[in-house]
């Protein structure tokens, strides 16, 4: 019965990181030093749902969330809609460090996930990408950088030079 609340309680968390606001012109525009908070309103709830996966995931860690958390990334990622990208990139990023024992095995499935969204023509995905691995080379002190450097500078630097958006 707990598997089942806490797979539920995943769910609603992921589509609740997919609730930012739709005006790519207004994102690309601003910066994160903005003062006018207008942005940070419209994706408080995605920043609170972050918060709410990242503390589940040092809390139970990932050998009771990876099981459900690696159901609905791979859906997420497929999906059409730029927000469930967005969510699903995010989402990874929060819960990286509370699940590093069971992910660290497959590290190299997490990253396949992950490589593509890098292409992905909505600037906000691409920044999301950036920051899944960003925060994983952080999480997984050093094993991206031995075993993946070549791929993840190939993606950033990819992501540099063919973007047109500052933000990215």
């Amino acid at each position: 019965k707990d598997r089942e609340l806490l797979g539920k309680v995943v769910y609603l968390l992921l589509e609740l990181v997919a609730e930012v606001g739709a005006d790519q012109a207004e994102w690309c525009k601003t910066t994160p030093d903005d003062e006018d908070g207008v942005l940070e309103e419209e994706e408080a709830m995605s920043q609170f749902a972050e918060q709410g996966l990242d503390r589940i995931s040092m809390d139970l860690g990932g050998e009771s969330l990876v099981p459900h958390f690696f159901t609905l990334i791979p859906q997420l990622l497929g999906s059409p809609d730029w927000k469930h990208k967005y969510a699903a990139l995010r989402a990874l990023a929060s819960v990286a460090e509370g699940c590093m024992d069971s992910l660290e095995d497959q590290l190299d499935s997490v990253l396949s996930l992950i490589w593509p969204c890098f292409s992905d023509p909505n600037p906000r995905v691409q920044h999301a990408a950036c920051h899944a691995l960003g925060q994983l080379c952080t999480d997984f002190d050093g094993a991206i950088q031995e075993r993946h450097a070549e791929r993840s500078l190939t993606a950033l630097v990819g992501v540099l030079v063919g973007s047109t958006q500052s933000r990215v």
